[in-house]
Order: structure tokens, then C-alpha cells, then sequence
């Protein structure tokens, strides 16, 4: 049957979803700060235990670092990694001084296969796991040129196009109707490096949190 979806994340009775960015050889040193999603989806039984399902999610991501003091002027800086002259308008130097909000905003059409475990019509669990295409809508993040050992805004240094892998358990419950509510962990992990330059910094984007789907017929 057809099923909408949205991902839960203000319940009290659960702790904020977190998303964090990997880095290797970077200055930014990424920590976990808070992320949601929020979409529907249509799903397709393929027997009594395989569901197969695509949809359309909305995901907020948002990562803290550490930067040192913000120079408010204009300034033209050579990066050394694509090897042209940048014109920037502010910049932050290396150092621990204060933090800075790294905001990512993607649109991701997660396809999913999912897997029943038990034979409990009412009440069921259920591993699910698969890929989510998704495309950059706007970022507010941080790009560290390592030749001019500075960091600044730059939003043409990051892919709009990413691919990322995602799996969750959820525990299902089903009323007389056919209507449904599962809830349950997931996790999403990027593939694709986030930022272009891949010599200056390797980022990837991955969130743990808890999920909610609601099934209407």
C-alpha cells in the first residue's frame, strides 16, 4: 500500500539527533551538533516479509568547530590547492578562540528495502537498508586553505551532488484499520567526499538518530 513518512525529532522523550562531519587532515575539527529530516514516502510489499520503498526527504545537518579570531576585510588569498587567487570578504585564522555552525541543507530520495522479522501482524520489527541520492540546497560551512592557513565560507568548494548509505531497525505497530507508526534508530553515512579538493580536507556527513514512520492506507 501507499505510506507517508516523517522523521521525528523534537520528541521529549528523546534525545536531538546528531550529525557530524569526518575529517582527515583538516583544521576544522568537526563535532556532533543537532540534525533532523522530514518526508514521505511510497512503499510496495514484495512478499509477506520484503517491502521495498522510495521517497523524498528534506535533512538538516549541522556541525560545530573550533575556528580563532574572524577578520572582517577583504582580502584576495592564493589556494594553493586549486591553484588560483580567491577574493574573500572575511576569514577566520587557525586557532581555538571561539565556534562556528557549520549548516548543510540537502533534498535526498532515499530508496530502502526493508526486512521483516517476525510473523506478528500487529506488532512487528524490522531491519531496513539501502541508498539515498541527494543534492546540496544551501550550505553556511567552513572551507580550510591550507596555503593561506585561513578558513572562510566558500560554496562553490562543496559537491551538490552526494550519495549516502543508510540503515535502521524499527519496532511496528498496526491497528484495525491497516494504519501503522514505527519508530526506531537509523544512521546515514555520505560516500562522496563533500568537499571538491579533496587534497585540502575529506568530508563526510553522518547522522544517528531516531526515526518515526507513519503508515496510512
Amino acid at each position: 500500500g501507499n505510506g507517508k513518512n516523517m522523521d521525528a525529532n523534537e520528541s521529549l522523550s528523546n534525545p536531538p539527533p546528531t550529525a557530524y562531519a569526518t575529517n582527515v587532515s583538516t583544521r576544522l575539527n568537526f563535532t556532533t551538533s543537532f540534525s533532523f529530516g522530514v518526508g514521505g514516502f511510497i512503499s510496495k510489499p514484495l512478499n509477506k516479509r520484503v517491502d521495498f520503498s522510495v521517497g523524498i526527504n528534506y535533512h538538516f545537518y549541522q556541525t560545530s568547530s573550533r575556528v580563532g579570531n574572524k577578520i572582517n576585510r577583504s582580502a584576495s588569498n592564493f589556494n594553493s590547492t586549486l591553484l588560483q587567487d580567491i577574493s574573500i570578504n572575511d576569514y577566520y585564522t587557525y586557532d581555538n578562540v571561539g565556534g562556528f555552525e557549520n549548516n548543510y541543507h540537502l533534498l535526498q530520495t532515499p530508496v530502502l528495502v526493508s526486512y521483516k522479522m517476525n510473523k506478528n501482524t500487529s506488532h512487528n520489527i524490522r531491519l531496513s537498508g539501502g541508498i539515498a541520492p541527494g543534492y546540496l540546497l544551501g550550505t553556511k560551512a567552513l572551507f580550510d586553505n591550507k596555503g593561506g592557513r585561513i578558513l572562510y565560507e566558500d560554496k562553490e568548494q562543496f559537491h551538490r551532488i552526494n550519495l549516502s548509505v543508510n540503515a535502521g531497525a524499527m519496532w511496528g505497530w498496526k491497528n484495525k484499520n491497516g494504519n501503522a507508526i514505527e519508530v526506531g534508530p537509523v544512521l546515514q553515512y555520505q560516500i562522496n567526499n563533500l568537499v571538491k579538493p579533496v587534497v585540502s580536507t575529506s568530508q563526510h556527513l553522518f547522522f544517528t538518530g531516531i526515526k518515526t514512520n507513519f503508515f496510512f492506507k
